[in-house]
């Protein structure tokens, strides 16, 4: 490794390895394959996660190996939720002014498309988050963090934890 997009390449080979061990080891655990419900009617109605674009994807294609009928971005807006803890702190770290953090996090609790979009137009107009709303402005990363972009049945959305276990132990 001679540096340092060596090793993040690295990285995130290993994160998707990873990410499909834990499909490998619930096969061999159980003797079933993982299904998934907007797939076969049944099984796991979501998957929450931080949002990492390479575990993400990674899990989008695995999807879309087991239905090639959707691409892997319109599987994640069918399964994958974010972690609200995370990605409030990606926001508090970054130090964005008052109004625009406000913004952006009430992205989470916009109750229709035209509201998402009048704070993506909002946000978009502040020069340090333009890269950060063309990231998320993405239909799969704004589908797991509200519930009216993403096509996972309201009933099971509001059921559904916004952290994942991990990020439970920290808070």
């Amino acid at each position: 490794m001679e540096n340092f997009g060596d090793y993040h390449d690295l990285y995130l080979k290993t994160d998707v390895l990873l990410l499909v061990n834990v499909f490998i080891n619930y096969t061999i655990m159980c003797l079933i394959i993982p299904q998934f419900k907007h797939i076969y009617g049944t099984g796991w109605s979501y998957i929450i996660d931080d949002l990492n674009y390479t575990q993400a994807k990674a899990f989008g294609l695995v999807l879309n190996e087991m239905d090639a009928t959707k691409n892997w971005e319109n599987h994640l807006i069918n399964v994958f939720k974010s972690c609200y803890v995370h990605f409030k702190r990606k926001i508090y770290e970054k130090r964005y002014d008052d109004i625009l953090a406000n913004d952006m996090l009430a992205l989470l609790t916009a109750t229709s498309e035209v509201e998402i979009n009048n704070l993506f137009n909002k946000i978009e107009t502040k020069k340090p988050a333009l890269e950060w709303a063309t990231f998320y402005q993405q239909k799969w990363v704004i589908a797991s963090l509200n519930k009216c972009i993403s096509k996972i049945d309201n009933e099971t959305w509001i059921t559904t934890p916004d952290i994942t276990i991990v990020q439970n132990l920290y808070t």
